[in-house]
């Protein structure tokens, strides 16, 4: 019994351990194509989430190098807003206790996120081939 408990133990901790080192990818290591609607690791075309610098302004998700999401967080890290780029699917806007708000009142409201949002969309450009 116990030398189950401690294999478990050590399966745990190896489970962890490989999980933990898994690196975010961020705008610095990528290339970007029409400001940011395409991205590039390497050259090649890259699927997966592509963090702001700062790991809590915004997450983009491409998939084969398009952008597929983009999510804004507010300072708090929860949700702003998120914006698909499929057919029919529309910007959701939340305040920041995670709660769904109008486009106009997140608009009026949280102008610092815009902001934040704006000057990552600034790096992107400066980053595009």
């Amino acid at each position: 019994m116990r030398n189950t408990i401690f294999a478990l133990i050590a399966v745990m901790a190896a489970a962890i351990a490989l999980t933990g080192c898994e690196k975010n990818m961020h705008i610095s290591d990528m290339t970007f194509k029409d400001g940011g609607g395409y991205a590039f690791y390497k050259g090649k075309p890259y699927t997966g989430d592509v963090w702001s610098d700062d790991d809590k302004t915004a997450c983009f998700t491409y998939k084969d190098g398009k952008l597929t999401v983009m999510t804004a967080f507010h300072d708090n890290g929860q949700v702003a807003c998120t914006a698909g780029q499929k057919e029919g699917e529309g910007s959701k806007y939340f305040d920041t206790e995670g709660n769904a708000i109008d486009e106009m009142t997140f608009f009026g409201t949280y102008r610092s996120v815009l902001e934040s949002v704006a000057e990552t969309a600034s790096q992107m450009q400066r980053r595009s081939r």
